[in-house]
């Protein structure tokens, strides 16, 4: 596969027009998959195995280096283990190689108990490896941010529990997730200009809340809710990131017809307050889309789509002060004002 992405925006700010520096992101990626179904205990038990190898490379007039860019290769497997009717157990492992971070091996652990016909018990237990992005690393827009070149990998070890529910119509879920990070890659706001740093150690915990329904005349809205709580290893909360977030999704869809709309929404909560009482206030981001198909040919499909991003044209997210009030030029999440996009897409 081949990723390109060439982005310009201009932002109208009071009776100026602000160009922002143009970027290009592209990719180069190979995917090979394998996958094999041995028989076993009664039962069928699929393996899969896959390599993966990707070049990134980002060019943009705001960052500290010239064109970075790194090589990624990546290694995985996973087998499934069926024993009986109810319990089914996976294992495997992911090893990546990137040419700026080394090498680091991910295993994980998982299994799912099915309690009736419409109940099941689920539990995972991984590790994870995750490189800062290069915006992380080399973005450079002083005064108000820079990157932090010598910021080193965040390796997690993560473990999830829950239940699942699935009926006709409805589905529903709740889990509990414990995440134990090594430096965590997160915001410092200590310093001026901004940037990013590694916290020691810090412990993520909360619970996800999710449901599914469907609906007559081709409806079907979603709902995703989850709780998050971030501690350093002294037991103080980090900010940095919501305690509260809510997903919300409405399909429409009819066949008859070649039409599917959604509406799609993201609700943040505040983020926890610092020491001095400064905080960052909670948003909402809508989206929408529609889509038409114009030919159905088998598996070949033509279709016309219109879509709108940040439909109530939210701005941009700035820090308070332990009174409430905006502090003017310090804003905390910049989100691309109201932006209308149509096109047509070719599945061959």
């Amino acid at each position: 596969g081949w990723y390109l992405r060439d982005e310009t925006r201009i932002f109208p700010v009071g009776n100026r027009v602000q160009p922002q520096a143009p970027w290009r992101e592209w990719n180069d990626e190979l995917r090979v998959t394998a996958s094999h179904t041995w028989r076993a205990f009664g039962g069928t038990h699929p393996l899969q195995a896959g390599l993966e190898r990707r070049t990134e490379q980002l060019t943009r007039g705001t960052l500290s280096v010239v064109d970075p860019e790194r090589d990624i290769t990546t290694l995985w497997f996973q087998q499934e283990v069926k024993l009986g009717d109810r319990l089914t157990m996976a294992g495997g492992a992911r090893y990546d190689d990137f040419s700026d971070f080394g090498t680091e091996w991910s295993p994980k652990a998982s299994l799912s108990y099915r309690l009736g016909e419409r109940h099941r018990l689920r539990f995972s237990a991984g590790q994870g490896f995750r490189p800062p992005y290069f915006g992380e690393l080399f973005l450079l827009t002083p005064p108000a941010f820079v990157g932090n070149p010598n910021l080193q990998p965040e390796t997690a070890t993560t473990y999830n529990g829950g239940y699942a529910w699935s009926g006709r119509r409805v589905q529903v879920s709740a889990d509990y997730f414990r995440s134990r990070v090594e430096n965590g890659i997160t915001f410092d706001l200590s310093r001026q200009p901004f940037t990013y740093a590694n916290l020691r150690t810090f412990v993520s915990q909360g619970t996800n809340l999710n449901a599914t329904w469907v609906l007559r005349g081709g409806f079907s809205p979603s709902v995703s809710y989850t709780y998050t709580r971030r501690e350093d290893q002294n037991g103080l909360e980090i900010g940095g990131f919501a305690r509260h977030s809510t997903f919300l999704k409405l399909l429409w869809t009819q066949e008859r017809w070649g039409l599917r709309a959604n509406l799609r929404g993201q609700v943040l909560g505040d983020v926890p307050p610092a020491v001095d009482g400064s905080y960052q206030s909670g948003y909402q981001v809508w989206n929408g889309q529609v889509a038409k198909t114009l030919v159905r040919r088998g598996a070949n499909i033509v279709s016309l789509y219109a879509q709108v991003g940040n439909l109530f044209d939210e701005g941009d997210v700035f820090l308070r002060n332990a009174q409430g009030q905006p502090i003017e030029g310090d804003f905390q999440a910049w989100l691309a004002p109201r932006t209308f996009l149509a096109g047509l897409t070719i599945d061959l």
